[in-house]
């Protein structure tokens, strides 16, 4: 059965050479070399890691890490995780790096996931995929982190402390000045350049690209907006980082020349805002803000509504955990926004 199957697949990269596959098929015709090592396709492969489609180029990066295990794709496993435009996208960078590092104790590896479990102002997702990855090099075992594990609250921190690695910070830097500067010459021109640039300077504070990064408020796409709005307020803290993420919060994303609504049909842009004041506001109990949030809690927006909530929890209690999720934790809050006293204990 096996020698079938590996047969179908050398067939199906005859037919690929002859344009006679569908699109759609790619990523399980890649994952179909992988699987019955169907070596002969490494060069199509590796092209594939430039595609256009988040599904083909995951399925690609997949193949030459998890399946034929190539060293030299590391690189590229490390710019999926730490650049990837798609959750799913870093997600699978995290994974490649487990893989290709699975049970070596590398601390390079090590050091670099540690640096985004560390990362608040990363998405929890991602937090908690690379500490996967971590515990896939450290031990050698896929550790599923299910949907109530809480980074902060359940992830081994003596050993993600451990692993800190010094010179990160200014690799950092430097990736990130080169890529400023290849801004500045024009060489940036695709929208994933750009927000690769974006995520290099907010990765390494890079404080002088302050004023470049701020016109990407106002650019036609959401992703760049975004990305944008998050580097500036949290990673760089520009000033009056409140007041932009309160007003990005109530107006939602800029647009120009068309329907808000559709431009962001899912408030994308509102729920990065919430996301930003539950991070800048964490553990203040302040008011204020509180009560700017308030407002989203019954949004009909469920993500939205999802979002103003956790970051609430975040800036009432300092952390998101388990009891601090529960519905009594909630309700303490909204008693909190509704009386009259600035602090609950006064």
């Amino acid at each position: 059965m096996v020698d079938n199957r590996r047969e179908y697949a050398f067939q199906q990269l005859t037919k690929y050479r002859a344009g006679q596959i569908e699109t759609s098929q790619y990523a399980w015709m890649i994952d179909d070399w992988g699987k019955y090592n169907i070596v002969e396709a490494l060069p199509e492969i590796e092209a594939f890691l430039q595609s256009s489609d988040v599904d083909v180029r995951i399925a690609a990066l997949h193949t030459l890490t998890s399946y034929f295990r190539l060293q030299k794709y590391w690189p590229t496993a490390r710019d999926f995780f730490l650049y990837g435009s798609d959750m799913s996208e870093r997600s699978a960078g995290a994974l490649a790096l487990g893989r290709l590092q699975q049970n070596t104790q590398d601390r390079k590896t090590l050091g670099l996931l540690a640096s985004v479990v560390a990362d608040i102002y990363e998405n929890d997702e991602i937090r908690k995929d690379a500490y996967q990855a971590m515990l896939l090099v450290g031990s050698g075992k896929w550790e599923m982190v299910h949907s109530r594990f809480y980074i902060d609250q359940d992830a081994n921190w003596e050993y993600i402390n451990t692993q800190h690695n010094p010179d990160l910070a200014r690799e950092f830097i430097t990736e990130a000045q080169q890529a400023f500067t290849q801004f500045q010459s024009g060489q940036l021109l695709t929208e994933l350049d750009q927000y690769t640039f974006l995520m290099k300077c907010g990765r390494a504070r890079l404080h002088e690209a302050s004023e470049t990064i701020e016109t990407f408020l106002k650019n036609k796409s959401l992703l760049l907006q975004k990305t944008a709005l998050r580097v500036l307020l949290l990673y760089l803290q520009i000033p009056n980082s409140w007041q932009f993420a309160v007003d990005a919060l109530q107006q939602g994303a800029w647009v120009e020349g068309s329907d808000k609504s559709q431009h962001d049909p899912h408030s994308e842009y509102r729920q990065e805002a919430a996301f930003i004041l539950g991070k800048l506001m964490r553990g203040t109990r302040d008011k204020k803000t509180l009560q700017i949030l308030d407002a989203f809690f019954n949004d009909d927006n469920y993500d939205l509504s999802s979002d103003a909530q956790i970051a609430s929890i975040e800036i009432y209690f300092g952390d998101y955990n388990r009891e601090h999720s529960s519905v009594a934790a909630y309700g303490e809050i909204v008693a909190y926004i509704r009386s009259p006293h600035e602090d609950k204990n006064e």
